[in-house]
């Protein structure tokens, strides 16, 4: 979030004095750094300062001038004690005794940038990591003239005014062309770290925050137009990591040269595509298993090239391969913004599918041992449905998405368009829906106010969803299965709060069973006003249908449902940061005359997150959740039940932005109506970041 100051006035027109101010939030009367040439005091509480116990990262990269940069003596001296009068002791001579006894002052000095491996010792009020930049025009020196020397076999020659371009026409002396070239001008070297310095703390897999967040290399995903990315799953996810469920091995490879990002990853993943517990046909499972001892291989490559202002077009591979089995995506993507206020996202994918031949294989080696068709038969029809699914079929898919918005102060607007064919796979990423197209839009109007009402925006937002006709090509729009309108109002009020209100009226059409009038509306209040304390409360409520009847084994069914999620954040002090979240939902039967006739199903997930910041180098994250499901039958006896219990802890150590250990352990217990809760995993993962740079 920004902050925009229409009534901001600077403390001093003087350099040092008005920076000193920005870092302190106080007057140079207080402070101290009356003009240039008093360097601000080591023992001075910065806002960096506080940002940094607060657990953020912090960084200066770039020019600092909070302390002398000239080593010259001062041009005026204080006048001479009156005669009849004595000259105060030394320490007696400021507002404040030993001033400059706290700390080291000569950082910004030219001798102590005498060295090729000068540095600045931090924290430099506050700054965790400092690059500096020091002097004017091209006549910079610090960790810049470091970086200059290793690009330029002679710098001397190209800085200063006697190396100046030919044309100068400026009429002041200390302004002339220079001779550096753009690229090792020091502005292209701020610029080049501070990607650097970002791109490594992404990298290093950091949870804490920063001034600017990063996207994630491999992100090609987006929401429709108007659907909130925290609430809503994009309709199309080329990469997600969870889809690597257990890997054994893994190695990531990003970086970026000028405008050009590359990233790769591959996995060797334990998770198999199927479970094979139980002999059949007198041959054991091990027997019988085609591939017992194969990990699933899976590789991403990505490249992006960034085009016009923030802007880029993309191209991104994902493969998975699992015995004789494989599915492929090429996909390629793009955000293009013209102006300030339009954003026009394209994307599409290819998929190929090949499944493995288990069924095929364990079908051949039963024949060699039962030579009864019949009884051939009942050992391949007692295969778990999985195993008889993996039968060596070949799928091709489609998909396309496109988006166009329009967003400023007032209006914001927008249209777009998803089709996914019905054989189309994301088999390391996650697609919610095939075999439909949908056409979203939405409008909404922003009122900005100064009182109790800080923001008011109403929204509508409509979608219209249909399959595909026989061919399930792109573009061959069958019968309407989805329709939506949705109106919401959002209030920003004081303290950091946010309330929304929003109600919905769906229609569905479920293998041919129709589900109209279908009405649900949502309440969202959440507040940050307490600096240590943070929570979110959102309730829907309403009509839906249940898609599958796990219960019953039947068609689609009506239902009316409860859900709610609550969230809370604790701080009690800096380091520790504590989540608490409780998301739960309830769902009924419901009748043309009783919309809660008996309870289908219900879930709750809480789940515990604490991060310990133990050093600025060391911190330690947790992670508890208990997920439970339970499924009833219309007498309102339990039909199905499932109770989850995962452990989670992760130890960090970071050794520079972009270089990290991590060690973690974790624990899977499961249960069902069968079994009680007990352990059914445990491992532990070793991960080690390197950033290089060159």
């Amino acid at each position: 979030k920004g902050v925009r100051f229409e009534r901001f006035y600077v403390s001093t027109p003087v350099c040092m004095p008005n920076r000193s101010t920005l870092m302190t939030g106080r007057m140079p009367s207080v402070h101290g750094v009356r003009h240039n040439g008093i360097p601000l005091s080591c023992s001075a509480v910065t806002f960096v300062e506080l940002l940094r116990a607060g657990g953020y990262h912090t960084a200066l990269i770039g020019k600092s001038h909070l302390q002398t940069q000239t080593g010259r003596p001062p041009l005026t001296k204080p006048d001479p004690a009156p005669e009849g009068y004595a000259e105060p002791p030394e320490d007696l001579r400021e507002a404040r005794k030993n001033i400059f006894a706290d700390g080291s002052y000569e950082h910004e000095l030219p001798q102590h940038w005498t060295s090729s491996d000068a540095k600045i010792d931090t924290p430099f009020y506050g700054f965790g990591h400092v690059e500096l930049c020091k002097g004017h025009g091209d006549q910079v020196i610090g960790n810049y003239l470091q970086w200059l020397q290793k690009r330029h076999p002679s710098p001397e020659s190209v800085v200063g005014e006697k190396n100046q371009l030919p044309g100068n026409s400026y009429t002041v002396p200390q302004a002339w062309r220079t001779a550096v070239p753009p690229e090792l001008h020091h502005s292209a070297y701020i610029a080049e770290r501070v990607e650097s310095y970002l791109n490594g703390l992404a990298a290093a897999g950091e949870q804490r925050p920063f001034f600017l967040e990063g996207n994630d290399i491999f992100l090609t995903r987006f929401p429709m137009p108007g659907q909130d990315p925290g609430f809503y799953t994009p309709p199309v996810n080329i990469f997600y990591s969870r889809r690597i469920i257990n890997p054994d091995l893994g190695v990531k490879l990003t970086g970026k040269t000028g405008r050009l990002t590359l990233g790769l990853l591959g996995s060797l993943d334990a998770a198999r595509d199927y479970t094979l517990q139980q002999g059949v046909g007198g041959l054991p499972a091990r027997t019988l298993d085609p591939f017992p001892s194969g990990d699933a291989r899976a590789g991403v490559a990505r490249v992006k090239l960034d085009v016009l202002k923030d802007g880029y077009i993309g191209a991104t591979v994902t493969a998975r391969r699992f015995g004789d089995g494989y599915g492929l995506v090429g996909a390629i993507d793009s955000r293009l913004r013209f102006g300030g206020n339009t954003t026009l996202r394209l994307a599409a994918a290819r998929s190929r599918t090949v499944e493995p031949d288990v069924y095929g294989r364990i079908r051949r080696t039963l024949g060699r041992t039962l030579t009864d068709p019949a009884a051939l038969g009942r050992a391949l029809d007692s295969l778990p449905d999985e195993v008889r699914s993996l039968d060596h079929e070949s799928r091709l898919g489609t998909s396309v998405q496109g988006s166009f918005e329009f967003n400023d102060r007032h209006w914001n607007a927008g249209i777009g368009v998803v089709d996914i064919t019905p054989e189309f796979e994301t088999h390391l990423g996650f697609t919610p829906r095939t075999d439909y197209a949908l056409l979203a839009g939405y409008g909404a109007y922003i009122w900005q106010g100064t009182g109790f009402i800080r923001q008011f925006k109403p929204m509508v937002r409509f979608e219209a969803g249909y399959d595909h006709q026989a061919s399930g090509r792109i573009g061959s729009f069958g019968r309407r299965t989805d329709q939506l309108w949705s109106s919401y109002l959002d209030f920003t009020l004081p303290s950091a709060t946010t309330f929304s209100v929003g109600y919905t009226r769906a229609f569905y059409r479920i293998k041919g069973i129709e589900f109209d009038h279908l009405d649900r509306g949502f309440i969202y209040l959440a507040s940050e006003g307490i600096r240590q304390f943070g929570w979110g409360m959102f309730v829907r409520a309403g009509e839906e249908a249940i898609f599958n009847d796990v219960v019953d084994l039947g068609p689609a069914l009506p239902s009316f449902f409860v859900s709610g999620l609550i969230n809370t954040a604790v701080r009690p002090f800096p380091a520790l940061r504590i989540n608490l979240d409780l998301n739960a939902v309830r769902v009924w039967r419901r009748t043309v005359t009783t919309p809660r006739a008996n309870v289908y199903a219900e879930s709750a997930i809480p789940r515990v997150k604490g991060q310990l910041q133990l050093s600025q180098r060391l911190g330690l994250r947790v992670i508890g959740e208990y997920r439970f499901e339970r499924f009833y039958r219309q007498s309102g006896a339990l039909d199905q039940k499932r109770d989850v219990f995962s452990t989670d802890a992760l130890v960090t150590y970071l050794i520079h932005p972009g270089q990290s250990i991590q060690v973690g352990w974790s624990t899977l217990a499961d249960g069902d109506l069968d079994l009680p809760l007990r352990t059914v995993a445990r491992g532990g993962v070793a991960k080690v970041t390197y950033l290089w740079r060159f």
